[in-house]
């Protein structure tokens, strides 16, 4: 149809095209968008876990009286007093708590298996020993946990045999070091060779 020289149906035709570019034009930029948002989700919620295991991690090492605390416990709960069991419970479910949080972001999605495999790692240490699994009990009991991270737990300690608490660590960590570490480490220092063939 044409009216006053003009192809008005061209003219529509040309319409409904523009308007179907700048649809596809604005899907193409919505799902850009999204996948940007998507990125710095994931980026923010890694940041948030390493950040919450780091603070676990801290507890520890800013609180000798608690790194003892937790030590004993693992040799013998019953040689803590009540205030030390106490902060014992609190400390292993702040563990728990980051361990589960993990977990749940990696099972949904939000976390890369390269970074759960980081947790999983010391995980399975903690698994074996004797307060971790008292305070896991524990805490099932209460409901604390999701039906997903009980499961991987009960299959973590019913695979894991129950190993010595953490008071093997300092050996195990000489056992790791280079045999030349290791021979100096051993070997008496010319100063102490001195002092003693002067005595």
């Amino acid at each position: 149809m044409s009216w006053l020289g003009v192809d008005w149906d061209a003219v529509t035709a040309i319409g409904q095209m523009i308007g179907a570019l700048g649809v596809i034009i604005s899907l193409i930029y919505l799902a850009l968008q999204v996948r940007a948002d998507a990125r710095a989700r994931k980026s923010q919620t890694l940041h948030e876990m390493a950040k919450s295991y780091s603070e676990v991690m801290a507890s520890l090492s800013h609180h000798a009286d608690l790194a003892d605390i937790v030590f004993r416990a693992n040799d013998d709960m019953s040689s803590l007093k009540d205030n030390e069991a106490m902060r014992c419970l609190m400390y292993y479910g702040q563990m728990w708590r980051t361990f589960e949080d993990a977990f749940l972001q990696y099972r949904r999605g939000h976390l890369e298996a390269s970074f759960w495999q980081g947790y999983e790692g010391p995980l399975n240490w903690v698994a074996a020993g004797l307060a971790p699994r008292v305070t896991y009990a524990f805490f099932k009991s209460q409901g604390m946990f999701s039906a997903e991270f009980a499961a991987l737990m009960d299959e973590k300690i019913a695979s894991i045999p129950q190993g010595p608490g953490p008071r093997w660590l300092r050996g195990a960590l000489a056992e790791r070091q280079s045999p030349a570490a290791a021979t100096a480490a051993a070997a008496p220092t010319a100063g102490g060779a001195a002092t003693h063939s002067g005595g």
